[in-house]
């Protein structure tokens, strides 16, 4: 790299000495030039080169003039400027400085293409240029040598690849050499590794420098007394270094307790929580504690209080409060804001939308709508409302049916004539004949009971005689 970098400089060095020679206000001094190698001339430049760097003053040319003794190629005794004091800032004068050699042993240091001087004095220019703004060639590129190649690999012509400042890395053999890269945490830093030696912690790669030696910092959820010890920034939190609530996290890292979701740290399900803000995923904070809402798949758990895990989703059971029946477990009715059992569904307790469960099964209380008497509590469906059930009372005017062959009676009961069958004796209808009773299934009067059919007794047998058409069971 060193001699195409002096070929540089005397490239460099012509074209300063020739816009010299254009500039000066003499282009010769003595309006001649040099013959052979350097030999003397009437004002002539050495070495066949223009002495415009050296350009002497009134009594002569600086080069090798002979006639004031063949003095050194910038010598400035013969009245010229040397060559640092050029007016085209040409080099001073380290060329060839012999006082007494002849005119022609100047030549050979002044080179065939100008002043040596000029041109080792610009070399250092452009070597100053070169190494302030590094020139080399990426992977791919053409190169004739490895020092042209910022892997500083040349391979067939070609630079080998390497990665640049920040770039992905494995370790440091994949960085670049130019400028010499460090692979630290898997990327390339112009920066000391671990165990370097170091004034300064923005030395390290770490940010940590102690005794004057790079020192490892301390990786996301490792223990840590202050920040200063983590790695990239990240703070020191309850003795860890890890991210907190609402913090971004690249790379995971988040707090003991909380997840990294869509790069930010958060509440999980199930986790602590003052805001819905705090949760991942947008999940609501309820009661202190992120949980799942309606409608969210679960696991078989996490679901918000008062919701149930049913068949993989969060629902609302019976009872529990909802907006549609979307909402309610297993596609319950949602009536009036609450998930209840529809009827004919099997139930326990109050848990009927209707809010009747009789014998294990919710039913339509009496005037509710009906499609069959299965659907009624009562057992009897007419005209398609559900019927009063014997036994209850029925208001006169404008109430449901009373269930199958029971009629209102005067009492404001809906109940049973004798002879009709019955399953209980509340069924059957008081009567000034006395208090009948179900008996083999029907409405009967019991014995000594007034009768005027014997069909009314229950055993069969009405004896008449009172001459008022009664007669008793007997």
């Amino acid at each position: 790299m060193g001699g195409a970098r002096r070929v540089c400089a005397a490239l460099i060095g012509v074209t300063l000495l020739q816009l010299a020679g254009a500039c000066g206000p003499d282009d010769d001094a003595g309006g001649g030039t040099s013959g052979g190698s350097g030999g003397a001339s009437t004002g002539g430049s050495a070495g066949g080169g223009t002495a415009g760097s050296g350009a002497a003053g009134s009594s002569g040319a600086a080069g090798n003039d002979a006639s004031q003794g063949g003095s050194a190629g910038n010598d400035a005794s013969s009245g010229g400027y040397a060559g640092a004091d050029a007016p085209l800032g040409g080099a001073s004068g380290a060329g060839a400085t012999s006082s007494g050699g002849a005119g022609a042993d100047a030549g050979p240091e002044s080179g065939t293409g100008g002043d040596a001087a000029a041109s080792d004095a610009t070399a250092d220019v452009v070597d100053d240029a070169l190494d302030a703004s590094p020139l080399c060639a990426m992977g791919g590129q053409a190169c004739k040598a490895y020092s042209e190649c910022c892997s500083e690999t040349c391979s067939n012509g070609t630079c080998g690849t390497c990665a640049a400042e920040w770039g992905s890395c494995t370790n440091s053999s994949g960085c670049c050499k130019k400028p010499a890269l460090t692979c630290y945490k898997w990327q390339c830093r112009t920066c000391a590794n671990d165990g370097a030696s170091c004034l300064l912690a923005s030395d390290c790669c770490s940010g940590r420098c102690s005794s004057g030696t790079c020192i490892a910092c301390v990786n996301l959820t490792g223990s840590c007394s202050s920040a200063s010890e983590c790695c990239d920034g990240v703070p020191c939190n309850n003795g860890k270094c890890c991210w907190s609530f609402g913090q971004a996290c690249p790379s995971g890292g988040c707090c003991s307790t909380l997840s990294c979701s869509s790069g930010k740290c958060c509440s999980p399900t199930q986790g602590s929580c003052n805001v819905t803000g705090d949760c991942c995923n947008g999940e609501p904070c309820t009661n202190g504690n992120c949980c799942r809402p309606v409608g969210a798949s679960c696991p078989g758990s996490g679901c918000c209080s008062g919701l149930s895990c049913t068949n993989g989703k969060c629902c609302a059971p019976t009872f529990g409060s909802c907006t549609t029946q979307a909402d309610c477990c297993g596609g319950a009715p949602c009536t009036n804001g609450k998930c209840c059992q529809p009827t004919g569904a099997a139930c326990s307790g109050a848990n009927c939308c209707t809010g009747s469960c009789v014998n294990g099964k919710c039913c339509d209380p009496p005037g509710a709508t009906c499609s069959g008497n299965v659907d009624c509590c009562s057992g009897s469906c007419g005209s398609g409302k559900c019927c009063i059930a014997s036994g209850q009372t029925c208001p006169f005017a404008g109430a449901p049916c009373c269930d199958a062959g029971a009629t209102c009676g005067a009492g404001g009961i809906c109940c049973k004539a004798l002879g009709t069958a019955c399953a209980a004796d509340q069924e059957c209808c008081p009567s000034l004949l006395g208090a009948p009773t179900c008996q083999g299934g029907k409405c009967c009067a019991k014995t000594n009971s007034l009768c005027l059919k014997a069909t009314d007794c229950c055993s069969g047998a009405c004896q008449l005689g009172d001459g008022a058409g009664f007669g008793y069971c007997t």
